[in-house]
């Protein structure tokens, strides 16, 4: 009964986190844990952890995702290879805490490791590809960081996983915003919309993208801009996010300016 109870605050918990609800994410995701904690896999432990880490990390208080994430390697790191999902957090935890270095260090770790023996947890050869390609992007390697989101893209379309593909999309609308301009990285937004199948208000890219293009384009623009991608059938938003990427690569760098985090 209490694996059963635990699979519905699960889902809200998912649902709470797209509507960046993070409070009540939170209290969905620490009911299921009382509910799992005794019984649950090393992959739902995994997810737990992941997920609880990732919105304490998303309202800022970084002190209470470390703690997360201790209480996490403690637990489900000698358990396989779930650790790397933790690993993907903690490298986005030092991205939002100024230490990039550290962050592209621990996405490397992780790639490396996944060609040598891969998870059972598809999309995260995708996301890790995707956070890596957007910290190239901010060290200033455009031509890389492109490449790595395009391959983030195809991971991610292969597998046939909608929030991955729609987290590379996002990326690559930061990569346009640096070379081909606002109208192009509005457009790619509203297209990872369309592939999610939602508007994911926990995104950790889409709101600086969204703020730099919407201050470059002005509203109207932006709005038509990213309405275009919006409507966009799933299949036609994910052609469009892959020519974009193939566009991207051979595009020189533009004097778009673009806040650093």
């Amino acid at each position: 009964h209490r694996d059963l109870h635990s699979f519905p605050t699960r889902r809200s918990s998912d649902l709470d986190k797209l509507a960046g609800d993070y409070r009540g994410a939170i209290a969905a995701l620490e009911e299921a844990a009382v509910y799992s904690r005794h019984i649950a896999s090393a992959s739902d432990l995994a997810w737990l952890y992941r997920q609880l880490a990732g919105l304490r990390l998303r309202t800022g208080d970084y002190a209470a995702a470390h703690a997360v994430l201790d209480v996490a390697d403690r637990s489900v790191w000698a358990q396989g290879n779930w650790g790397r999902q933790l690993r993907l957090i903690r490298a986005e935890l030092a991205w939002r805490e100024g230490l990039p270095a550290e962050a592209a260090r621990l996405c490397e770790e992780i790639l490396r490791d996944e060609a040598e023996r891969p998870t059972f947890w598809v999309p995260l050869r995708a996301l890790t590809s995707a956070r890596l390609g957007v910290l190239t992007l901010e060290a200033g390697d455009i031509a890389h960081g492109t490449a790595l989101l395009g391959d983030a893209l195809g991971a991610a379309a292969a597998a046939g996983d909608r929030p991955a593909a729609a987290t590379a999309t996002e990326g690559l609308a930061a990569a346009a915003l640096r070379t081909d301009g606002g109208g192009r990285a509005a457009t790619l937004l509203g297209a990872a919309d369309s592939i999610r199948g939602a508007v994911d208000h926990s995104s950790l890219d889409a709101p600086a993208v969204r703020a730099a293009a919407e201050e470059q384009l002005g509203p109207a623009a932006f709005d038509a801009a990213y309405q275009q991608g919006l409507s966009l059938p799933y299949a036609e938003a994910l052609d469009f996010a892959r020519a974009s990427g193939e566009r991207l690569s051979t595009v020189r760098l533009g004097c778009y300016s673009f806040p650093r985090r």
